[in-house]
């Protein structure tokens, strides 16, 4: 958004072109002519406050108040991998005592 602060600027609206003066509120054209005003020394950059009733709430902090936070220590979320790291030492440990009993019998 831009704020004129010197001469009129010729601003375009539903195809009314409107003066845009000193005393007039800021106003948003497209980020290359917003540029160039302000590079000839017409406009500055206005410093738009926004009331906070009408920001939206960000996204990631929305939904957390309704979502419980997860632990993680909880013993359910460690219990597959656990499951499954002992299953695989216990199947190891199988094949060696079985690979162990074929060699001793053999001999």
């Amino acid at each position: 958004m831009i704020k004129i602060i010197a001469g009129v600027y010729g601003y375009k609206e539903n195809g009314i072109i409107l003066p845009k003066d000193k005393d007039s509120e800021p106003f948003s054209l497209d980020p290359e002519r917003e540029a160039e005003l302000v590079t000839q020394g017409v406009a500055e950059y206005a410093n738009v406050i926004i009331p906070e009733a009408e920001l939206e709430p960000e996204p990631e902090t929305a939904g957390a108040e309704q979502q419980p936070a997860e632990d993680p220590a909880e013993p359910e979320a460690e219990e597959p991998e656990q499951d499954w790291s002992r299953k695989l030492t216990e199947t190891k440990i199988l094949r060696v005592k079985k690979q162990k009993n074929q060699s001793t019998a053999t001999k």
